[in-house]
């Protein structure tokens, strides 16, 4: 037995011997040698000749000095003659603190091969003044003989400081790092600058940690770091407070262009792929420009507030003025008429019950509701008033408009908790990751407070929120004036006030602040509807208000309007998403019906319907125009007639605008509807009430009407004036970028909020005042349109 243990012992010796001799004849498993050791110099170029047996092993030494590193150069020669990509040549540095490699040819990810790398070593934690050993083995796998070159030097003027405008080249294989340290007594944050004048070429900027390893490759970049990419521009903050006293500022070109523009554009074969950057550091700004800037928006909207309550305080003064005037003259005079002095007086001031009126204006709606002929016969008369279109009682309507902001009050809080919690989920990520690529901001005013990263941008959105409380208040006060008058001259007299629609588009304006801001948060692909979606609802209720006024008993309810305008939210957001040919025709197809629709409902006062009944009148209309073509008369109103046409016609070419030229920002299309038939309908107000039915408009409808516009123009300037892009890459959205141009604080958007609030602000007076003429006026004699 003890003969067989020793048998089986020596068979698997000799044959683990066989395989170690197999192994280490087979010629692809055989490590290269390193028969030739050069004692290298700094500045002296190297050319050698490598094989698989044949490597080299260059030796420095390097006396490390402060703002010194070394930079390697590695290349092939005659490449195109000679080597297969099978095996490569491989370089490996090796240094006190780190180990680098990289193989020759270079293949990046795209594809691309370069036979020339470099590379800057890392140098963070030396001794200074220190001789340090560098070794670079240079080794094949290949037989064929490889023609190689490698230069070192010492490059100096590593780091870098603040107001130094520095220039740099940088390749894909030739990534650069600079180091900064934050000088004693500093500011808590920087801010790098990057400027290029070639569009081309997508590079990328980091910020780590001045320690090894350097993340200078175009895969390995965002590791632990903060990072963009860019084509010209680029600025990144540096906290103090959140990295170490130094970090390294590094630069890369990517081998291909596809993150800056979307598209797989590999650079050309012979292009010599060299970027061209210039960089610069500057002190953040300071805590008082911060101040100054958040004293300048609480003032900006102080003023408003403050013109509010002088307007409110002269109003009310005016108005106990007139009251005082009107008792003087109301009040009895004495005559000798056989005592009948009440009789006189009452004679030459008839009351308001001398007012012809009839009661049937008072029935009850719900019995209303079910006399279609009463209907008919009241809302499609010839020169049909305001009386026909009020008949029900105001309780009623008061409470039907009510629901318009108790609706809305719901909508806004279900969707502005998942919109909040989203977007600190996003600036989250963003604080975390440092891929400073997910948000869309405009980097050159970006100024951080906390969290946000741009805090000038949601602070700006303060205007919404104050004008939007303030324009309710007034509305209130106004509303509680209104309410101190008799019933009976309120049920007979003027314009019905019900201002339901005024204190929702006052609270819609409150969340558009609050929504507008949660978009700034973050600005992406993702949450652009954050920022348009109660700018719909704005533009809805605007109409709305405005049909209500001559039309109240058929506005629409409160759950129908906000339905259709989730309709067309929704819609925005498909288009969006899905912005093809297919969706456009669809969409236009069911945007024109519905303008025909609505058209037709309008032009009937909501009595028209698509049922048996109207297709035999149809026929039968069409049968007597036949037989007598006298019959075929003119519209019953023709002013409303043409300018339905003219609406028409506005509507359907902004379909064939968009079905030809399929505009990639949909969500803008939409509100550019909006705002179109808004404009237009209020046009039409504006013409019928003083062109056509000499009616004329209150000093407030023109004071707060030319504010508006003053304020509109230039804000729509500074609208279409882009600092940023979401439709672009990031890299193609920061060439758009833009400095501060207020108080080094706010930027081009910014002032685009401020002046489109105070522009809504005194769009929403105008319209509250625009029928403040009509007070006195009864309402059979305020005619519909």
């Amino acid at each position: 037995m003890l003969v067989l243990e020793v048998w089986k012992k020596l068979v698997i010796l000799i044959v683990f011997i066989l395989l170690h001799l197999a192994e280490t004849q087979s010629p692809s498993k055989q490590h290269p040698g390193f028969p030739n050791i050069v004692e290298a110099v700094f500045g002296e170029t190297y050319e050698e000749n490598s094989t698989r047996n044949h490597g080299f092993l260059f030796e420095y030494s390097y006396n490390h000095t402060y703002n010194s590193a070394v930079y390697i150069t590695t290349g092939l020669i005659n490449k195109e003659k000679n080597y297969s990509n099978d095996f490569p040549t491989q370089v490996v540095v090796r240094q006190e603190l780190a180990i680098q490699s990289w193989d020759l040819p270079s293949l990046m990810q795209s594809g691309v091969e370069f036979s020339q790398v470099s590379r800057k070593l890392c140098a963070t934690g030396q001794n200074i003044n220190t001789t340090l050993p560098i070794s670079i083995e240079v080794t094949t796998f290949s037989e064929r003989l490889i023609e190689f070159s490698i230069h070192a030097e010492i490059q100096v003027n590593l780091t870098v400081s603040i107001g130094t405008d520095y220039t740099i080249f940088v390749t894909p294989t030739s990534p650069q790092y600079y180091q900064f340290t934050f000088p004693k007594n500093s500011t808590q944050a920087v801010t790098l600058y990057v400027n290029s004048s070639q569009n081309y070429y997508c590079s990328r900027v980091a910020i780590q940690s001045a320690e090894c390893p350097i993340q200078d490759l175009t895969g390995s970049v965002e590791t632990g770091v903060t990072f963009q990419t860019f084509l010209q521009k680029a600025a990144l903050i540096i906290n103090n407070n959140r990295v170490s006293k130094a970090v390294y500022i590094v630069f890369t070109v990517m081998p291909n262009d596809q993150l800056c523009s979307s598209q797989e554009r590999t650079i050309p074969i012979g292009d010599p792929k060299v970027k061209e950057m210039e960089f610069w550091i500057e002190d953040h700004i300071e805590e008082t420009v911060y101040i100054f800037a958040l004293l300048a928006a609480v003032g900006y909207c102080s003023a408003y507030c403050l013109a509010a309550v002088l307007y409110l305080l002269i109003i009310k003064l005016w108005e106990r003025r007139r009251k005082s005037q009107e008792i003087e003259m109301n009040s009895p005079v004495p005559t000798i008429s056989n005592g009948n002095t009440e009789a006189s007086a009452s004679a030459g001031n008839p009351s308001i019950n001398d007012i012809n009126h009839d009661d049937s204006l008072l029935l009850d709606a719900d019995t209303l509701a079910d006399q279609d002929e009463i209907k008919d016969v009241y809302r499609l008369k010839k020169n049909l008033m305001v009386a026909d279109m009020a008949r029900k009682p105001s309780t009623h309507l008061r409470k039907k408009y009510m629901l318009y902001v108790r609706n809305l009050i719901s909508i806004s809080i279900f969707y502005a908790l998942p919109v909040i919690q989203l977007v600190l989920a996003y600036q989250k990520y963003l604080n975390l990751s440092g891929n400073e690529d997910t948000c869309y901001y405009n980097f050159l005013c970006s100024r951080h407070l906390g969290g946000l990263h741009s805090f000038n941008s949601v602070i700006s959105n303060i205007g919404y929120m104050v004008l939007g409380i303030l324009f309710i208040i007034i509305t209130h006060f106004r509303f509680r004036d209104s309410m101190s008058k008799p019933e009976e001259e309120r049920e007979r007299l003027g314009i019905p006030q019900h201002v339901g629609i005024f204190y929702a588009m006052g609270l819609a304006l409150f969340v558009e602040g609050i929504m507008s801001g949660c978009y700034h948060v973050c600005p992406s692909y993702n949450n652009f509807q954050f920022d348009t979606a109660f700018m719909y609802i704005l533009g809805g209720l605007l109409t709305l208000r405005l049909f209500q006024s001559r039309h109240p008993d058929i506005n629409a309810n409160a759950h129908t309007a906000f339905i259709s305008l989730a309709i067309i939210i929704i819609i925005a957001v498909v288009g969006v998403l899905f912005n093809s040919s297919v969706f456009w025709y669809v969409f236009t197809f069911f945007y024109l019906l519905s303008v025909i629709y609505l058209s037709i409902k309008i032009y009937y006062v909501g009595r028209f319907k698509f049922d048996k009944a109207l297709m035999q009148s149809i026929k039968h209309h069409i049968v007597s125009v036949r037989s007598d073509k006298k019959k075929c008369s003119a519209p019953t109103y023709p002013v409303k007639f043409g300018f339905l046409l003219f609406m028409n016609a506005c509507n359907w070419g902004m379909g064939l605008y968009g079905v030809i030229t399929k505009p990639a920002d949909f969500a803008t299309f939409m509100l550019e509807i909006t705002i179109m038939n808004l404009a237009l309908y209020f046009m039409f107000y504006i013409a019928m009430k003083r062109i056509v039915h000499k009616e004329r408009l209150v000093p407030q409808t023109y004071i707060f009407g030319l504010l508006s516009i003053a304020l509109w123009v230039p804000a729509l300037w500074y609208f279409i004036n882009n600092l940023t892009d979401w439709q672009k890459t990031p890299a193609q959205s920061r060439n758009l970028n833009a400095p501060c141009i207020v108080l080094d604080f706010f930027d081009g958007h910014d002032i685009w909020h401020f002046l489109s609030a105070g522009a809504m602000f005194c769009s929403f007076l105008a319209i509250l005042f625009i029928d403040d003429d009509l007070k006195d006026t009864p309402r059979t004699e305020i005619p519909v349109f």
